[in-house]
């Protein structure tokens, strides 16, 4: 057997959350049972970051598991790997149709705090310290290129460099009687920005063991993380798998 594959890249991707899953109608979306915030890591506390936050999209399953998650949007990229940590820790109740449980997807927002203001606000604290020389001076440029730390989806023109292929493993799935079906499959991904495949959907399918072997397959992908002027971003493409 012969296998060939090539990529398309698109645009930004506009994503559809209908009543909190996306394309379920379901009429009890899922709900965290934690309040979905975290503090500020202590390296941005200086920056005075208006309204830090990171948005995800994510997959929760029947029993209000979370399957899979992948940043979308963020006001500073150094908030992702704790946003991250946060959101891995968070349990959902599932979402509910005609009242049975069902998978979904929905956004799900993590919001920072400084505790050091929170409590001085409430007065539980002194008055914060100011900050030295060289965080005001870091915050200063800060504050007049707030746009080059946000995080999102980008264009695969944007790119610093093309995508490439860092890990894979071709996984067939084999019919009863031991063979390999033919014919191409066409997936759309996310890519985020360490280079995981996220979100596989497929387009369009030859064979249902054929479908199933582009998702197995694409599990153990992994791209070379994409960046936009040295900063992480996350792009979607478009991917025909042939099969002869």
């Amino acid at each position: 057997m012969r296998f060939f594959l090539s990529l398309a890249f698109f645009g930004v991707l506009s994503i559809a959350v209908v009543n909190g899953a996306a394309g379920t109608g379901a009429t009890h979306p899922p709900q965290a049972k934690q309040i979905l915030e975290a503090t500020l890591p202590s390296d941005l506390t200086y920056l005075q970051i208006e309204n830090p936050l990171v948005i995800f999209l994510v997959n929760i399953d029947a029993n209000g598991h979370l399957i899979q998650s992948m940043a979308v949007e963020a006001t500073h990229f150094g908030l992702l790997g704790k946003a991250e940590q946060k959101l891995s820790k968070c349990e959902f109740t599932p979402a509910r149709k005609n009242g049975v449980d069902i998978p979904a997807e929905l956004f799900v927002t993590i919001s920072f705090y400084d505790p050091v203001q929170r409590a001085w606000k409430r007065g539980l604290g002194g008055m914060p310290m100011g900050s030295t020389l060289n965080e005001a001076t870091d915050r200063k440029l800060y504050e007049s290129s707030k746009a080059e730390y946000v995080y999102g989806e980008s264009s695969p023109s944007d790119l610093d460099a093309p995508l490439s292929v860092v890990e894979s493993e071709l996984l067939l799935v084999e019919e009863i009687d031991k063979t390999v079906e033919t014919g191409s499959v066409v997936v759309e991904y996310f890519i985020d920005y360490r280079g995981k495949v996220c979100f596989p959907r497929i387009i369009s399918s030859d064979h249902e063991s054929l479908r199933k072997s582009v998702l197995m397959t694409l599990s153990k992908t992994r791209f070379s993380p994409p960046t936009v002027n040295g900063k992480p971003t996350f792009v979607r493409v478009r991917q025909p798998f042939n099969f002869s």
